[in-house]
């Protein structure tokens, strides 16, 4: 072979040296960097946060049985403590044992009214009926049917012994109810720290205020107030249910307010339930908010926005005239007294 051909192939095979040794240099940094893993040995596949969610579809179904056994508690009224039998001597300390009992599924209530405060049966009656409806800001399920509300007078004690006895022949309505909540904040996630500014919750609340207005069209039962005597509260299309079940597109202004109320309460929004009246003699309900950032409380009324809107099912638009109104400002809403100022003890 001529020495020309030799010389050829030995620098050809010396550039060829040259870049491999330069390729498996190049690989030995890129490994040392972290860009390429020449480790061969089997490791299960890490998982991202994101792949490990499960998406929440629009067919998904909250299921009865997966609803926790206590309602919501914003407030926390369940940490208080109480002997077993306390005696009260103010309204709102009877009205905030009374939820408290509530809140704990406790349909039997048992406790002492002091004579200083209540001096006969019928005082102890009167007290003990608007302590109970002042505990219907937060707990939210109003469809008892049998109860009773006794109070006893021994001359010989100095206290009035009261009790009040529950039944909730339609529970089962109410669960759904909470299900249904539920399964909205499931297709709706709340932030994983909470609210954390008063525009992130107001947010959130606004959605929930479309999505009843646009689920249900108010009754024409709301119309008629002699109507709405003498059948029971889910009938009358005040509860909750009324306006969360599947099969359900009406209600009126208690129903539209608890069902608001029951999603607020579930996504950590301190949300209450409040009646009164719009005008003189006629009975409303809407809600109270005392915002996250500790700001002056916030009037919402669903059920006026729904009106004032095209009041059609899945309607479009949603009026918000009545969203985040603060007190001094609205003209129209007038809270019954006792359930306004026990609302504001709850909040001292």
């Amino acid at each position: 072979m001529p020495s020309r051909l030799i010389k050829k192939d030995k620098k050809n095979m010396e550039r060829k040296f040259c870049t491999a040794l330069c390729l498996i240099l190049a690989l030995l940094f890129f490994n040392g960097c972290g860009f390429i893993n020449f480790s061969f040995e089997t490791t299960e596949p890490q998982t991202t946060e994101t792949e490990i969610t499960t998406k929440i579809t629009d067919d998904f179904d909250f299921a009865v049985e997966d609803v926790p056994k206590l309602p919501p508690d914003p407030l926390g009224i369940r940490e208080l403590k109480y002997e077993e039998m306390p005696t009260f001597d103010s309204l709102n300390a009877l009205s905030e044992y009374i939820l408290w009992c509530l809140l704990n599924e406790n349909m039997l209530i048992e406790c002492y009214i002091s004579k200083d405060f209540a001096k006969n049966r019928s005082e102890g009656t009167n007290i003990l009926e608007t302590a109970f409806g002042n505990a219907f800001t937060y707990y939210l399920f109003a469809g008892f049917e049998a109860f009773e509300f006794y109070v006893e007078d021994n001359d010989e004690e100095k206290d009035l012994y009261a009790r009040i006895k529950l039944y909730y022949p339609q529970w089962e309505k109410d669960l759904e109810a909470k299900a249904e909540a539920l399964e909205y904040i499931a297709k709706n996630p709340v932030p994983e720290n909470g609210f954390q500014s008063f525009i992130e919750e107001q947010r959130y609340a606004k959605q929930i205020h479309d999505f009843i207005a646009k689920k249900v069209m108010y009754s024409p039962l709301g119309y008629e107030e002699d109507g709405l005597q003498g059948e029971d509260s889910y009938e009358n299309m005040q509860e909750a249910w009324n306006v969360l079940a599947e099969e359900n597109t009406e209600a009126v202004c208690a129903g539209y307010a608890r069902a608001f109320a029951l999603i607020c309460q579930y996504a950590g929004i301190d949300c209450s339930y409040v009646t009164g009246n719009e005008e003189e003699n006629i009975g409303h309900a809407w809600n109270i908010i005392y915002p996250t950032d500790g700001s002056d409380p916030v009037i919402v009324d669903v059920t006026w926005d729904d009106n004032f809107s095209v009041d059609n099912k899945n309607q479009n638009h949603v009026a918000k005239a009545f969203f985040y109104c603060y007190s001094d400002v609205d003209r129209y809403h007038f809270p019954d007294k006792n359930m306004f100022d026990f609302i504001e003890y709850l909040h001292k």
